[in-house]
């Protein structure tokens, strides 16, 4: 009995021993889960979108009012004149001179109706001569150039002095390759881009009777 007593004495005090030294264990762990489980903060990752295009500028000039029409007539011979003169501009028109010919208010307006200003160009096909025939002495076919719009035509520079629009007197037009700077810096606001031609024909009494065409071109240049 003495060894039986013995082992269960021994049994107990190892349960105690154990159960103080779970416990210790447990109280130990909860009081370091603090420092033990400390949180380091949430991670957090970015990233970027781009997004992408591109404008390119465009080039382009038009005639916004691109036919001039005297319709049909002749030189009034029957008073003693040789040649009828009209113009765009309805002053110019000698009614004592023409007999039928519309009487015209309104030239050629040239638009830049792109997104860049232009230098414009102006030429003819065809002189007074090849326009009319006639008498070289008597024939005339002349153009001027006006503001359309106010500030359409700056200068070559850009700016408001100096010339702008030329000629603004009636010329001879140009019938060279390439033809004659008209506007050196025409802009590209809707308010403020595009010139007037104004035409001005004096017919011969000897004209060469017939339908008569003429075609003016306009050639933009980037500036």
């Amino acid at each position: 009995m003495a060894k039986d007593d013995i082992s269960n004495k021994s049994l107990a005090t190892l349960l105690i021993v154990a159960i103080v030294v779970s416990v210790g264990g447990t109280w130990l762990v909860l009081n370091k889960a603090p420092s033990l489980l400390t949180i380091t903060g949430l991670q957090s990752s970015t990233d970027t979108g781009t997004a992408l295009l591109q404008i390119n500028t465009v080039a382009s000039l038009r005639f916004a009012v691109d036919v001039v029409n005297f319709q049909n007539g002749s030189v009034n011979t029957s008073s003693g004149n040789t040649v009828c003169t009209m113009d765009t501009t309805g002053v110019s028109l000698a009614r004592s001179q023409c007999i039928n010919f519309t009487n015209v208010t309104a030239g050629f307006q040239i638009e830049n109706d792109g997104s860049t200003n232009l230098s414009v160009n102006l030429s003819s096909d065809k002189s007074a001569d090849t326009f009319f025939g006639g008498s070289a002495s008597l024939n005339e076919f002349k153009w001027k150039i006006s503001q359309n719009e106010s500030s359409s035509c700056l200068n070559s520079t850009g700016g408001s002095g100096g010339t702008t629009v030329t000629p603004t007197a009636y010329t001879d037009v140009d019938t060279s390759a390439g033809g004659i700077t008209v506007c050196p810096f025409l802009k590209f606001l809707d308010a403020s881009d595009s010139i007037k031609v104004d035409i001005n024909v004096t017919i011969p009494y000897d004209a060469t009777s017939g339908v008569k065409t003429a075609t003016l071109t306009a050639t933009g240049t980037t500036v």
